[in-house]
């Protein structure tokens, strides 16, 4: 749309309907014989709050009296018509907007309230700005009852109104945010003019949801639940009745999908699977209070979660919510129990008089948490990743980059350990681990962290971002799994060997047991063995060094663990590399000796602990075992070392992991 310009006149809502009449217009001049859909979405009376003068003056009086007053009218004149039969909820002076933007209140000036303060509370001119502030709201909803009277004298028009449904439905909830947005608020102008920038706040959001509790955001039912009007004169026999039924918005599409007598399964490319849709005709119930009682209805918004399932429902609100940098963390309340069919206001939890029932509805919510999350993932994900484990988000303590993982808490009381999953040179987060599955048989708790990428940018290739991304995702797990801190395992492959063997070197955290399998240690030398064997790994390399031309061998080296300062630690380093590496393999096995020669002769190891120059030339010559030394799994030993912590094992196999093997002798 073109930008308005100031003082011309202009008013969303009156435009909106201009635009409908329009269309209604034209369709019939050109398809008068066709039926036709309409979707008028005015975005009244959401904030900002602006209103032509001439409707504000209509209600210039209206609310300068006690709103707890206004609201228990309100709710006497639903009892009335028969819409509720439940207490009217005590008002929660505690809750206030769900996003505290104190640097805007500011703004606004001392005149607004971020909490529904009790009316005598209030200064003066506290009462009358909040007075102002719902009369411009009630303006707002006059303007569009009017525009939307226009378009019915339309319809009129067109003789089509008697076989016209027309749905009318609000958003979900009253909004109890205070916030200043886009040309920002001059505090100095008329309040409803379009230098302002007014929301309804706390106070008018608790009149506006009455009787119920809360507001937008929360899912409680003062931010879940609107009315919806059906008007369908040829169609609904017993216009002016009330039906009870529970419906939600994804009931339209069928309804409409009905009226049109479509086949809902039809699709335009019959190659593309198609999901079901949800949600039920509402038809039959505009003729008939039948049962239309959905199996359950399931929210999680901001952290507010709840499931209506039947006359139950359950409920919790976050009682901690924060974003940053696009990251949620949220600490959620203890969930609430209500009989929707004696108490719709949510009053009365039942939670500590029902618990079994409270049990059964917090299963089916995770469950269906469960579902959601693994139908709303990418393919990738779905594919590689059973249910159980979720996608996150971590801002980078470094550079406040976001990094997704894949991520499982252990469902245990107690703690349980830590298993972090290292991707392959080439992988990310969505590649498939299969010590994943074997951490979920033994409910440990798991992670999977994205630390850059694949190896193809500076960022990634173990730079300090992505070490620091590694030791992150130990942060979030720790924060938000029941983790045994003395039992902390990393395990990675290739790229995620060659991880492992960096975190042994720099991570900050204590790490019981860290398993290393076909690791590169040496950039500058697989680089040249790259370049031999004219694989992309050479290339890749000199894109993660920034090396034009000939390979940045400084950059190089300050990515390889080789060439490190060695850290003297506890933890327990377990390195194999397979005899055929390099010869079948992308990584030479050399790279794993070499890795643990160094590490002997840096922490000051004996001459007898080292590999041998001979039994390397022999391994390379022979691939086979220097003599009887054992198995892991099913593959025979071909060469093992061990000195203090740290055990190095040549195997009969080529550049792979052993998963089971890895994951039994991290916990022996």
């Amino acid at each position: 749309l073109a930008p308005i310009a100031p003082e011309s006149g202009y008013y969303a809502s009156t435009a909106i309907a201009d635009h409908a009449i329009e269309c209604l217009k034209e369709h019939d001049q050109k398809f008068k014989d066709r039926p036709f859909f309409h979707f008028l979405a005015f975005t009244a009376p959401h904030f900002p709050l602006h209103a032509l003068p001439e409707d504000i003056a209509m209600y210039e009086q209206t609310y300068r009296k006690d709103w707890e007053k206004i609201r228990r009218q309100r709710y006497r004149n639903l009892k009335h018509i028969g819409l509720i039969n439940s207490p009217l909820a005590p008002v929660e002076r505690n809750i206030g907007p769900p996003y505290d933007f104190p640097d805007h209140l500011k703004i606004l000036g001392p005149n607004e309230v971020n909490r529904p303060y009790q009316w005598s509370d209030l200064t003066r001119d506290q009462r009358d700005f909040q007075a102002s502030k719902m009369a411009i709201h009630a303006a707002m909803i006059t303007r569009m009852d009017i525009e939307i009277g226009r378009v019915i004298n339309q319809l009129k028009q067109m003789g089509v109104l008697e076989n016209t449904l027309i749905l009318f439905l609000s958003d979900n909830g009253a909004s109890a945010e205070i916030m200043v947005r886009d040309d920002g608020h001059d505090p100095a102008a008329h309040m409803g003019s379009a230098a302002t920038y007014l929301c309804l706040g706390p106070g008018g959001s608790t009149n506006s949801n009455t009787p119920f509790r809360r507001h937008k955001t929360w899912v409680h039912e003062g931010g879940i639940a609107t009315p919806l009007i059906a008007h369908w004169p040829k169609g609904i026999r017993d216009p002016g009745n009330i039906r009870h039924q529970t419906g939600h918005v994804i009931d339209l599409v069928p309804t409409v999908i009905q009226l049109a007598n479509a086949n809902s399964s039809t699709q335009a490319t019959p190659s593309i699977v198609v999901p079901k849709r949800p949600g039920q005709s509402l038809l039959p119930i505009f003729n008939n209070d039948q049962n239309h009682q959905k199996e359950l209805i399931w929210w999680y918004h901001e952290g507010n979660r709840a499931l209506r399932y039947g006359d139950w429902k359950i409920v919790s609100a976050a009682e901690a919510f924060s974003m940053r940098k696009g990251v949620y963390n949220i600490l959620h309340g203890p969930w609430e129990l209500y009989d929707l069919k004696h108490d719709r206001t949510e009053v009365n939890d039942l939670a500590g008089q029902r618990p079994e029932k409270l049990k059964e509805l917090v299963a089916i919510w995770e469950a269906k948490a469960i579902a959601f999350r693994a139908d709303s993932r990418p393919s990738s994900i779905r594919k590689n990743w059973d249910p159980a484990f979720v996608e996150i988000e971590i801002a980078s303590s470094k550079d406040d980059h976001i990094q997704r993982a894949m991520f499982r808490a252990t469902e245990a009381a107690e703690p349980k350990p830590l298993l972090v999953g290292l991707h392959t040179w080439s992988g990310d987060y969505t590649q498939k681990d299969t010590l994943s599955f074997m951490a979920l048989e033994k409910d440990w708790n798991y992670i999977h962290p994205n630390f850059r990428g694949p190896n193809r940018t500076v960022d990634a290739c173990c730079s300090e971002l992505a070490l620091a991304d590694i030791d992150d995702a130990i942060d979030y797990a720790l924060q938000n799994g029941m983790v045994d801190p003395a039992q902390i395992y990393v395990a990675g492959a290739s790229g995620g060997g060659y991880a492992s063997l960096a975190v042994y070197m720099k991570s900050r955290h204590k790490i019981r047991k860290i398993s290393s399998w076909v690791p590169i240690s040496d950039l500058i030398a697989w680089h040249q063995q790259s370049t031999i064997r004219g694989n992309k790994y050479a290339e890749e390399i000199a894109i993660c060094t920034h090396s034009v031309g000939t390979l940045n061998e400084a950059i190089a080296r300050a990515k390889s663990p080789l060439f490190w300062e060695c850290p003297e630690r506890d933890t327990k380093l377990e390195i194999y590399a397979g005899v055929y590496d390099g010869l079948t393999g992308s990584v030479p096995f050399t790279q794993s000796i070499n890795f643990y020669n160094k590490l002997v002769r840096d922490l000051g190891g004996q001459a007898d602990k080292l590999v041998e120059d001979s039994e390397r030339l022999y391994l390379l010559e022979h691939r086979k075992p220097l003599g009887s030394m054992g198995n892991i799994g099913d593959r025979a030993i071909c060469l093992q070392k061990n000195f203090g912590n740290i055990t190095l094992t040549i195997f009969e196999g080529g550049h792979e992991m052993l998963p089971q093997v890895a994951f039994d002798r991290l916990h022996r």
